[in-house]
């Protein structure tokens, strides 16, 4: 999944990067398809996985 780009690009998450720009105007249809696929829980490790990526930053 993308989510791991950034950690494995060692790419720092800051404000208004392609990481912040997405989440701003997607997260909640990015949500919606996880749910419908039955991958909820997926995003929630994946949202836990870019707060750590974002803290190491």
């Amino acid at each position: 999944y993308w989510v791991h780009h950034p950690k494995k690009s060692k790419h720092n998450i800051e404000d208004d990067d392609f990481v912040h720009t997405f989440l701003a105007s997607h997260l909640l249809h990015w949500l919606e398809a996880l749910s419908v696929l039955g991958r909820l829980s997926d995003g929630v490790l994946f949202i836990r996985t870019l707060l750590h990526t974002a803290q190491a930053s």
